[in-house]
C-alpha cells in the first residue's frame, strides 16, 4: 500500500479504499495517527494483533506493508509445541526407566536426558550416543531421528523468514522507485506547462504591441 502525507491511499489492492483513517469504518485510524506522529523513518508496529511494516519516503508519502503473521509463525508455534511435548514425555520416561531398570542403564538414561534438555533449550539436531540394544537404544534412535527432523524444520522456517524479509524489502524498493518515477513525470509536466505559458505570453505581448 502507498499512502500520501494525509494517509490517503495512492495504491491499495481494494479499489474502493480511500484512506487508512477511514478504511473499514476507521478500524486503522489509530495506526494512521501513530505512523503520522512517529519520527522513525522505518519501523514495524503491532496493531490489534497484526504486524505492519512501514517506510516513510522523503516526499512525505508512506509505504505500508501488512505481512500475514499467521503464515510466519504457524510452523514456529507448531515446532515449539512439539519440543515441549517431547521434552515432557522424554523426561517422564527417563525417570520411570531409571527406577524400574536400575543402575545398569543409568548412564544411557543420563545421556538421553541430557539430549532432551539440550533439545528443549533450542539445540535442534542434537544427537545422543547410546550403545544399547534394548528399548533404551530404540528410544535413543527415535530421539535422534526426531531431533534431526526438528532441526530441518527449524532451518526451513528460518529460510522462510529470510525470504519474506527479502520480499518485503524488494516490494518497498519497487514502490519507492515507482514513486520517484512519478515525481519525475510530474516535474517534467510542470516544466513543459510553464514553458508553454511563457511562450503564450510572448505571443500575446507581440500581438498587442
Amino acid at each position: 500500500m502507498l499512502l500520501n502525507r494525509n494517509m490517503d491511499f495512492y495504491y491499495h489492492p481494494d479499489p474502493d479504499a480511500v484512506g487508512l483513517k477511514t478504511y473499514q469504518e476507521g478500524y486503522y485510524n489509530k495506526l494512521a495517527e501513530t505512523i503520522e506522529q512517529s519520527n522513525i523513518k522505518t519501523n514495524v508496529l503491532e496493531y490489534k494483533g497484526e504486524l505492519f511494516a512501514y517506510y516513510k519516503v522523503n516526499n512525505g508519502w508512506t509505504v505500508l506493508v501488512d505481512p500475514v503473521e499467521a503464515e510466519i509463525f504457524e510452523d514456529l508455534n507448531r515446532l515449539t509445541m512439539n519440543i515441549v511435548a517431547i521434552a515432557l514425555v522424554a523426561s517422564i520416561m527417563a525417570v520411570v526407566l531409571s527406577i524400574v531398570l536400575g543402575k545398569s542403564i543409568t548412564e544411557p538414561i543420563r545421556v538421553l536426558k541430557e539430549g532432551v534438555d539440550a533439545l528443549a533449550s533450542g539445540e535442534y539436531g542434537m544427537h545422543v550416543s547410546v550403545e544399547s540394544f534394548d528399548e533404551i537404544g530404540d528410544l535413543a534412535d527415535d530421539f535422534n531421528a526426531m531431533s534431526q527432523h526438528l532441526f530441518e524444520s527449524d532451518k526451513e522456517i528460518h529460510q522462510l523468514n529470510l525470504d519474506l524479509e527479502k520480499k518485503v524489502e524488494a516490494r518497498t524498493l519497487e514502490l519507492a522507485q515507482s514513486n520517484e518515477e512519478l515525481k519525475a513525470s510530474m516535474e517534467s509536466f510542470r516544466r513543459k506547462r510553464k514553458e508553454k505559458l511563457k511562450k503564450s505570453n510572448k505571443n500575446l505581448s507581440f500581438a498587442f504591441s
